[in-house]
């Protein structure tokens, strides 16, 4: 009985329990809508982090969905990590993901860039043609 709670006791003492939480986004919400030509600012932090003493370096980060590129600057500091895009344009339109490196959870948000004809988040040209028969 006593080897066992050895045991016990040096797995809590090895692998701290994590909590296993979602990270944090701000804006809060599953979508956000922003102007063509205007700012888009997403923040992201690991809902674990209470203390600046407890901040890992490379905690949470984010992702772009089917691999997309991650457009615009991306910061971090202070276990938050910033995507700032200072003209949004209909490629910033898209899911974007923030992931906890140790834990793999991952919260999420869809960026709608309003001024951009889009059904279902696939953006269109749209043309529309007159032809103007004149009689004589």
């Amino acid at each position: 009985m006593r080897d066992n709670w050895i045991l016990i006791i040096m797995q809590i003492l090895l692998f701290p329990l994590t909590g296993w939480s979602n990270p944090v986004i701000f804006p809060s919400g599953p979508h956000l809508v922003v102007p063509k030509g205007g700012a888009l600012e997403l923040r992201c932090h690991d809902n674990n982090t209470n203390s600046p003493s407890t901040v890992v370096s490379g905690g949470v980060r984010w992702q772009r969905e089917r691999g997309r590129r991650l457009e615009g600057e991306v910061e971090e500091g202070g276990g938050v990590v910033l995507v700032r895009v200072q003209s949004a344009q209909g490629y910033h339109m898209g899911r974007y993901a923030c992931i906890n490196n140790n834990t793999k959870e991952h919260s999420s948000i869809y960026v709608f860039v309003k001024g951009e004809r889009c059904v279902l988040g696939v953006c269109v040209v749209c043309c529309v043609c007159l032809s103007m028969t004149v009689s004589t």
